[in-house]
């Protein structure tokens, strides 16, 4: 889901976020729980952390994938029975994508206010890249 906001910037109302074309692009995959491995590695990481996360790092585990989390608590349960699975936060990817794809600082900053407004995301001062996206934010990226 994300927050649509008003002119002014308040809060109207969430709504979820279409990823069909991303799907259809290649660019995300739909895996399922396929065999009682995954299903039984899902059963003892729900115990811990929710279940989306659960299913995610189980798939993770067996498939040989990486996971995108930024929930303190799950990341470091993750590391404790999964540590094999490479975890990568929301600021990894972006500084990836804007390493990567040259994006402007601008741009960057757009989209890190983006996902402040939209996603309720600020990085915790932990974060290996905060005081990256500090900078960012305050006009000059690197």
């Amino acid at each position: 889901y994300t927050w649509l906001t008003d002119p002014a910037g308040t809060r109207e109302k969430r709504e979820p976020v279409d990823l069909t074309p991303l799907v259809r692009e290649g660019l995300i995959q739909v895996m399922r729980l396929e065999n009682l491995e995954e299903e039984l590695t899902f059963v003892d990481l729900a115990a811990s952390i929710e279940d989306g996360e659960a299913v995610t790092a189980a798939l993770a585990f067996h498939r040989g994938c990486s996971v995108a989390i930024d929930d303190r608590k799950a990341r470091r349960i993750l590391e404790e029975r999964v540590p094999t699975v490479q975890l990568v936060s929301t600021l990894d990817l972006l500084k990836l994508w804007s390493q990567d794809a040259s994006v402007s600082d601008v741009e960057l900053r757009e989209a890190m206010m983006s996902m402040r407004s939209g996603a309720s995301y600020v990085p915790g001062y932990r974060d290996p890249l905060y005081a990256w996206w500090r900078e960012v934010m305050h006009g000059g990226a690197s």
